[in-house]
């Protein structure tokens, strides 16, 4: 799926950005392995802690005191200031607990993923139950391709 998102990204002359807590720059590096990424992809943080969420996505702290690290919120506000910084057509955030522990007193595996295309707005709420880390990081990220894929073959 990752061949044919690069492939429609190019086609369609659209540029891409991630800004990734949950899956640790694997959606970046899952898109750079495959030639011709450097046409598409205008950059990538990995912004795994509060902090880094904060001072570099400018995730407002009110929204994590108010939502949690791992809300659709903070996902939203990642995604939205790293589309300005890179000037993309499209930006991606994901934040979550992959487990085996869990923030913000959450007791389950999920993933918040925020698309954001041009004006448009898509918000995806992933679940796992009972999955090795490994196996939700892989899954979100082949979700993730499949959401952006689904959403390419949308735009006219």
């Amino acid at each position: 799926m990752i061949e044919k998102t690069l492939a429609k990204l190019i086609e369609s002359g659209l540029t891409i950005s991630f800004a990734e807590s949950v899956t640790g720059g694997g959606l970046a590096y899952e898109l750079v392995k495959e030639a011709g990424a450097s046409n598409v992809i205008k950059g990538s943080v990995v912004a795994y802690s509060s902090n880094a969420k904060t001072k570099v996505l400018k995730v407002k702290s009110n929204t994590i005191k108010k939502h949690g690290l791992v809300s659709a919120e903070v996902s939203y506000e990642m995604a939205r200031f790293i589309q300005k910084m890179f000037c993309s057509d499209l930006a991606v955030s994901t934040t979550g607990n992959a487990g085996p522990t869990f923030l913000d007193q959450k007791d389950r595996q999920e993933v918040y993923v925020t698309i954001l295309f041009h004006h448009q707005q898509f918000n995806y709420h992933l679940t796992f139950a009972n999955e090795t880390r490994e196996n939700v990081l892989k899954s979100t990220i082949r979700i993730v391709y499949e959401k952006i894929y689904e959403i390419l073959t949308g735009f006219k």
